[in-house]
């Protein structure tokens, strides 16, 4: 199981713009919570409940980590904004490298922001265009009702918790004019954001953003965003772009290789891969091979990608059991069902004598079940005989399982870039700490994390390919390479 949630950050090059704060945020003590105090009392939600602590926190780096702290206790107790001190908490949060581990901070309730941006529509356009490397989705002109914006790279991301800000170019609204920030945007994991959105009176709401995909952004209880330029970058790709069943892409390419992508692993999916694997299981079992993209996989459920196993295992693994740290507070989150009264009703001794052990542990890590489990689907298939998948920096939480998965079959090959190294951490829990929440892991991925660390390094592909490599041209070219001298 894998119910996940990660920040990652793409790059791309960030436009030459100048930033105008025209009023200061005010300052966490206007909450009765002073920065300082803040600081101290999320070390403490951290060090007593999140789950990798005592694998980042060590007998060889404790002196580092207190100095650290230390040293980030001095700044929040001289900051003097509300920003300032999310910089701070947040750059303390930083040392753990955690993408399962963020703030959600509460906003100021009264206070409004103006913030304008040097911008005009022509010279976003040419810089744009005339930008190089990797581009975002997210990069262009959007709208939504009267609302006409750009959103753009944050120029100058350090300390600002954003990574893009959306720039009024054109409103009807005489309360907003051009060139102020109408939201700011910061990676969570895939196409999921946090984002401060400005409302109609510039007073700032703190929502959830995703984007659900090259054209549509979405706001958590606000009106969603249509991008009007450019209008064929989507058009432009050569990998297919429509989601043709629900939350995932499936078509058979030529020569008959068949092509699945998930941009994630969502429950939704279940019943349209249900069908295309009964409409379609004579095509994958007869195909020389067949290619699992997940680059940008943003993760969501283990149980979704299942039965897409017999197809690429050659027989049954070895995985690592997840544990689960048991915290005080974490007890209360994992949500077992059975109370400790309730415990001598069962009929199950082995049950039993696992929820007593439950109860009675303490500040330890505890497995439901041994160290390592076998998993194997009820059937394999020989075939298809070979099995590529593509990786990207962005494939995270679930989308890395599956990978770490796959790997284990000799019938695969993987193609792209290292995953994006956000899954030691599992299963998020919240912690409420007075001017802010924590999202943090209780779980681990495997006991050796220390020693056999995936975050924040990643899974390494088995062919290295650069973004600027076709890498689904490469892979079928590749494919059909290995398949004809195996046969």
């Amino acid at each position: 199981m894998s119910f996940l949630f990660i920040r990652s950050h793409s790059a791309w090059v960030c436009l030459a713009i100048s930033l105008f704060l025209m009023l200061s945020q005010q300052s966490l003590s206007a909450q009765s919570c002073s920065c300082e105090e803040s600081l101290d009392a999320l070390a403490v939600g951290v060090e007593q409940n999140y789950s990798l602590f005592r694998f980042k926190v060590t007998d060889q780096n404790r002196e580092v980590y207190e100095a650290f702290t230390a040293v980030m206790k001095q700044q929040a107790g001289a900051a003097s904004g509300f920003e300032e001190c999310k910089q701070v908490l947040n750059t303390w949060l930083g040392f753990f490298r955690d993408g399962h581990m963020w703030l959600n901070f509460q906003e100021e309730a009264g206070e409004k922001v103006f913030e304008r941006v040097a911008l005009g529509e022509e010279d976003f356009k040419s810089s744009y265009l005339a930008a190089a490397g990797e581009q975002e989705d997210l990069l262009g002109i959007w709208e939504s009702g009267s609302y006409r914006v750009a959103i753009i790279a944050e120029a100058d991301p350090g300390g600002k918790n954003r990574d893009f800000i959306g720039v009024i170019l054109g409103s009807e609204n005489p309360d907003w004019q051009p060139g102020e920030v109408k939201f700011t945007l910061q990676k969570v994991y895939g196409n999921d954001y946090k984002a401060t959105f400005f409302m109609g009176d510039h007073s700032p709401k703190a929502v959830e953003s995703k984007l659900k995909h090259g054209g549509l952004l979405q706001f958590e209880g606000l009106n969603d965003w249509d991008k009007v330029w450019p209008g064929n970058r989507v058009a432009q790709k050569k990998q297919p772009e429509a989601m043709a069943y629900e939350g995932f892409h499936f078509e058979i390419l030529d020569g008959g290789i068949p092509y699945f992508r998930f941009p994630g692993f969502m429950p939704s999916s279940n019943e349209s891969l249900r069908k295309v694997l009964e409409e379609y299981h004579g095509q994958l079992i007869k195909a020389p091979f067949m290619v699992m993209d997940v680059r940008k996989n943003s993760g969501g459920y283990d149980s979704v990608y299942h039965p897409l196993m017999p197809y690429i295992l050659t027989g049954p693994i070895q995985m690592p059991n997840v544990y689960h740290y048991l915290s005080a507070y974490n007890k209360t989150q994992l949500g077992v069902g059975i109370t400790e009264e309730e415990i001598d009703e069962l009929e199950d001794e082995e049950d039993k004598a696992l929820l007593r052990l439950f109860y009675s542990s303490m500040d330890t890590l505890l497995a439901f079940g041994g160290e390592s489990y076998t998993y194997s689907p009820d059937t394999i298939y020989a075939n298809p005989v070979r099995v590529a998948i593509l990786t990207s920096d962005k494939t995270i939480s679930s989308g890395e399982t599956f990978v770490l998965r796959a790997k284990k079959s000799s019938r695969v090959t993987v193609y792209g870039q290292n995953t994006a190294g956000i899954i030691d951490g599992f299963n998020g829990a919240e912690l409420e700490l007075g001017c802010m929440t924590l999202r943090y892991p209780l779980s681990v991925r495997a006991l050796d994390v220390d020693t056999n660390p995936i975050d924040p390094y990643g899974i390494a592909p088995d062919v290295y390919l650069d973004k600027s490599v076709d890498a689904l041209e490469f892979a079928l070219r590749h494919m059909r390479q290995l398949v004809s001298v195996t046969q």
